[in-house]
């Protein structure tokens, strides 16, 4: 398959449709050498086109064909795409690239080596998925993104898909040129706090000092209700923002409610006892809820693997057990969250 991203068919290779080879008149046949190569990079139509206007140049002397032969290719290269398209690549390649977010489970965890958690399992079945006519398995290669790198990893080409607490956002899209995947979970903000901290209606004391990650929807969230002077936003991970709770230092952390549960979880701490959770509402009483969706490329050369990515997580069995297996068991006020916001 040409490194270029055109098609490699016979068509393509020859640069007519198959059986039109005697509408080449003997000038044509004398340069079979160059129509070849330009055939073999451009695809049918422009070089059907192209071969008319060589023949114009070459019929009235314009040109020399050793000019031609060195213009006409690099001319032709530079209006080709970089890349291939993306299932075409997976295809050629045999790897399908993917950014995922460890210690962010239900959806990603690294531990020696392994990947574990939501993400990873629904890359590994979609490889497999897309090796069902294949003599050799797609790969999966991992790639660890963050919640700074998790747009241009897509945009840029580095990943063919990133997978992780991401909210669908159409500004999102247009800000960094990619696209959500249909949302495969509904969450919420929410915030972990001490139980002694919480009063008896459910309001965090005020003025609270509230933690958050830079950069995320649970920033924007938490900025429509608190002043700035009371968010802390240097957080890097949910692990030591709780710890910051734990410690006194801070009053809360706010980030999605499911989230917040499983780190918690992998802490050993156990909710009512060491903590409680406090859904963040905005002044008309409403939830910032929040769509999880996988980030996708955005070009419209993509809406291939789009479609195929979404057709999958949407109806495919195992996409369905994965999620499941990772999902039915999430704690009683998280699921009453995601009940509220659908």
């Amino acid at each position: 398959m040409p490194h270029l991203g055109v098609s490699s068919s016979p068509v393509a290779v020859v640069g007519f449709p198959l059986g039109r080879e005697k509408d080449l008149d003997s000038r044509f046949r004398g340069n079979q050498g160059l129509l070849a190569v330009v055939g073999w990079v451009v695809p049918n139509r422009v070089t059907l086109f192209m071969f008319n206007y060589v023949d114009l140049l070459i019929n009235h002397q314009l040109i020399n064909q050793g000019f031609l032969a060195t213009t006409a290719i690099l001319g032709l290269l530079w209006l080709q795409p970089a890349q291939a398209e993306i299932m075409e690549r997976i295809d050629t390649t045999g790897v399908l690239k993917v950014g995922i977010r460890q210690n962010v489970l239900p959806l990603g965890q690294r531990q020696e080596g392994q990947w574990t958690g939501y993400c990873a399992d629904i890359a590994d079945a979609l490889a497999k998925h897309l090796s069902r006519d294949r003599a050799s398995p797609i790969q999966v290669l991992f790639i660890t993104s963050t919640t700074q790198s998790r747009y241009s990893l897509v945009a840029n080409g580095t990943v063919d898909m990133e997978c992780g607490p991401n909210t669908i956002n159409p500004e999102t899209e247009a800000v960094y040129g990619v696209r959500f995947s249909a949302p495969f979970f509904i969450t919420a903000t929410q915030i972990l706090s001490r139980p002694h901290s919480q009063g008896a209606v459910g309001v965090i004391p005020s003025p609270p000092l509230l933690g958050v990650i830079k950069d995320t929807t649970n920033e924007a969230d938490i900025n429509q209700v608190y002043p700035r002077g009371q968010i802390n936003n240097a957080f890097p991970d949910y692990e030591r923002g709780i710890n910051a709770v734990l410690g006194g230092q801070i009053s809360g952390f706010a980030s999605d409610g499911i989230l917040l549960v499983e780190t918690a979880r992998r802490l050993n701490l156990e909710l009512n006892r060491d903590y409680v959770l406090t859904t963040l509402r905005n002044d008309f009483g409403n939830a910032f809820c929040a769509s999880y969706g996988m980030i996708l490329p955005g070009g419209a050369d993509d809406s291939r693997w789009r479609n195929m990515v979404n057709f999958f997580l949407s109806t495919h069995r195992e996409a369905k057990n994965i999620w499941r297996r990772w999902f039915s068991r999430v704690d009683a006020s998280i699921e009453e969250v995601s009940s509220l916001c659908r």
